[in-house]
């Protein structure tokens, strides 16, 4: 990765990367630059170096917030089941505020 990337990683970051960190997402974008070739080759091949970049680095970008999220769902909902302190009560409604569940129990 040139020099000028690697630094915007950083600034994008908030913070210097690890080099797993930075492989990492080098190969998000590698799969997603892929993914996008494959749907339509001709037409992928005709955009400028630049646009295939930038197209694949915000499906890598996007995936990536998903896989997190999802992660982060995962924990939460094993640390509820695991904690001897929430109540377990069948849920009759629900909303969603940011992402989380909000629940009216019976």
């Amino acid at each position: 990765m040139d020099k000028i990337a690697l630094d915007a990683m950083h600034v994008a970051a908030g913070r210097e990367l690890h080099n797993d960190e930075i492989h990492a997402a080098e190969e998000r974008v590698e799969t997603a630059f892929h993914d996008l070739e494959a749907e339509d080759p001709t037409a992928w091949r005709a955009l400028p170096i630049a646009e295939r970049v930038s197209r694949a680095a915000e499906l890598a970008t996007t995936r990536h917030k998903a896989a997190v999220m999802a992660e982060q769902r995962r924990n939460i909902a094993k640390m509820v089941a695991q904690s001897p302190r929430v109540p377990r009560a069948p849920i009759t409604s629900s909303a969603v505020l940011n992402g989380y569940a909000l629940a009216e129990v019976v």
